[in-house]
């Protein structure tokens, strides 16, 4: 294997190749000994001119971290010698407020291999950190009214019974278990922080709404597999709108109608080619609609982040055909 170019020259840089540094970039670039203490920072050329960043220099900058964060770039940290990356908030001087950068510290090494000095770089990611922590919150407040709202209709349902009738009772049973299961199949979808989804437990939680006692209508087939949360959440969308629809006009809607749902996965160039199947049989002719609803887009959108995500639908006499296909993007 052929020896990888440095980055940067072993030599120390100098103030011309700083300022090029800085002009390729929005970043504000510095260099530190080996202990982590500034000693050029150039606010005449980067962008910490004028943003009080200049009186960071020596080991000041240690002091503008938020205490909880400071801990990411310790002593200890620098003296494994390796390049580091950590977010950070940061109280820029003249400034009450704490901002989150993205630190990136890369060594320079002397002659003897040891770490002489570093060069820093700090990446304004305020925005997107307050955009991610708005849509967790967002993200948070939907499932807590999704789940006022399953326990408000359960207390209907509960509350406009009347007398002990086993026929009622038993229809009641069948609702709310059918409705709790909805709840939990939204909420996995809904879930915050979850950067995977196991692909059967999605298919099964998503489908427990729409199975009878027996679990002998909808036929589940398939490997374990990891989905991305997006893909996932598609994924769960698309299921649920294909039961929605067979348990309206489709095999689900009559007694002897059954559905296979089924997937594959194979090794490819660039990762897994993953093969999603739903297959109806027993229930009506389907029928081509005369246009195309959100139902429809729903699940035609399932696979769009995925590479070669391709979606196709046949109106079959035995019943609804679908097929979800995707190149699913090998584990970093």
């Amino acid at each position: 294997m052929a020896p990888q170019r440095r980055l940067f020259p072993q030599s120390r840089l100098n103030e011309v190749q700083l300022k090029a540094l800085a002009q390729a970039t929005s970043d504000i670039i510095f260099v530190t000994d080996r202990r982590g203490h500034i000693k050029a920072f150039h606010p005449s050329f980067s962008p910490a001119a004028g943003s009080g960043w200049e009186h960071f220099r020596g080991d000041g900058w240690r002091n503008a971290i938020h205490p909880d964060d400071r801990g990411k770039i310790s002593a200890d940290l620098l003296n494994e010698s390796v390049s580091l990356s950590a977010d950070l908030r940061i109280c820029v001087a003249n400034s009450t407020d704490w901002r989150w950068f993205r630190l990136r510290l890369v060594p320079l090494s002397g002659s003897g291999g040891a770490v002489r000095e570093w060069v820093g770089s700090l990446t304004d990611i305020h925005e997107g950190v307050q955009a991610r922590e708005a849509r967790e919150l967002l993200l948070g407040e939907l499932r807590h009214r999704t789940k006022n709202l399953m326990t408000i209709i359960e207390a209907l349902a509960k509350s406009s019974r009347r007398g002990r009738e086993p026929v009622v009772d038993e229809f009641l049973d069948r609702f709310l278990g059918r409705l709790h299961a909805l709840g939990v199949a939204g909420d996995m979808v809904l879930a915050g922080g979850r950067k995977f989804i196991e692909m059967n437990a999605m298919i099964r939680a998503t489908l427990a709404p729409f199975m009878d006692e027996e679990n002998n209508r909808i036929l589940i087939d398939g490997p374990a597999l990891q989905l991305c949360e997006h893909t996932g959440g598609g994924m769960a969308l698309a299921v649920h709108e294909l039961a929605t629809n067979a348990i309206k006009y489709g095999a689900l809607s009559v007694p002897d109608g059954k559905v296979f749902p089924n997937w594959s996965a194979r090794p490819d160039d660039e990762g897994e080619a993953v093969a999603f199947e739903w297959r109806e049989s027993g229930g009506p002719v389907p029928t081509v609609p005369e246009k195309s609803g959100f139902g429809m887009r729903v699940i035609t959108a399932a696979p769009l982040r995925e590479k070669s995500g391709k979606v196709a639908i046949e109106y079959r006499p035995e019943g609804l055909y679908c097929r979800i296909s995707f190149v699913k993007a090998a584990a970093a």
